[in-house]
């Protein structure tokens, strides 16, 4: 298994599986692995930049346009589909562009409508709440107060989220292709239904999917609190790959246990070429 099937081949692993998986695999070979840690760490930051690009192509509803607080609205709502789409039951890009697709046709993320102001005709006439127009229903009681507001965005996608993946396992057994399907069952219809709606949202779906990579020019310039987290990120792999290597070469030369005391050596070690780590461990 390669770094980059671990990072590319993701198909819905949950992260702490992914995590016990990547540990397992640096404890049997640590160096080779040692970059999978951060290209993770990295990748990570590109999906977010990814949805971020995605959320940008989509026309901006022409109440919309002008407004100050529209960028805030887009960010908030690229950072918790970025986030929320890692754990998904479809690839990270497929599920981020399911999110957006069933957002933007049912609000066009109105600022408005994301602020729960609708008019009497709109949200179902007072029904439906949040950019995805949720319905009060034992799921969303809990949060049913913070379905509004651009403060909750990211409560807000998640119960998206979490519908999206209801209608997703009801349908999978299905025989419809996903997309169709998932469609169908968040929008309380059969499976294999066919509708004019559905048809606009495929292709949304599918222009979404075909969003650019932002360039690297365009993802650098970062603020230095972004780049300071992702170093330490990146930093914070390797050494974690690194510590798992001293540890495994004591096991390997029959030292039993690490003391505290060894504990300390190992971790003042660190920079130690191997040659003086050997004499060392003798």
């Amino acid at each position: 298994m390669t770094c980059r099937v671990l990072v590319f081949g993701y198909t819905g692993a949950t992260k702490p599986a992914m995590r016990h998986l990547l540990q397992r695999l640096v404890a049997a070979q640590a160096l080779p692995l040692a970059l999978c840690f951060a290209t993770i760490a990295l990748a990570e930051s590109d999906h977010a930049a990814w949805v971020r690009a995605a959320v940008d192509s989509l026309p901006c509803f022409v109440e919309d346009r002008g407004d100050a607080r529209k960028d805030g609205q887009l960010a908030a709502i690229a950072a918790a589909v970025a986030d929320v789409s890692r754990d998904a039951p479809r690839p990270p890009r497929e599920w981020a562009a399911l999110l957006l697709t069933v957002g933007y046709h049912e609000s066009t993320f109105s600022l408005r409508i994301h602020r729960g102001e609708c008019k009497p005709h709109e949200c179902d006439r007072g029904r439906a709440r949040s950019a995805w127009q949720l319905h009060k229903n034992l799921f969303t009681e809990p949060v049913w107060e913070q379905l509004h507001g651009l403060e909750n965005t990211a409560v807000q996608v998640r119960a998206a989220s979490d519908a999206l993946r209801r209608a997703y396992f009801t349908c999978s057994r299905s025989g419809v292709p996903w997309l169709q399907a998932t469609l169908n069952g968040y929008a309380g219809r059969r499976c294999s239904s066919q509708w004019p709606g559905l048809d606009q949202r495929t292709a949304t779906f599918s222009r979404l999917q075909r969003t650019a990579t932002p360039r690297k020019a365009e993802t650098s310039e970062l603020s230095p609190a972004d780049k300071s987290s992702r170093l330490a990120l990146a930093s914070q792999a390797f050494q974690d790959a690194r510590l798992t290597q001293l540890f495994a070469e004591r096991r390997e030369l029959g030292l039993g246990r690490t003391a505290p005391l060894q504990v300390v050596e190992a971790f003042g070690e660190w920079g130690v070429s191997p040659q003086r780590r050997e004499l060392t461990v003798q």
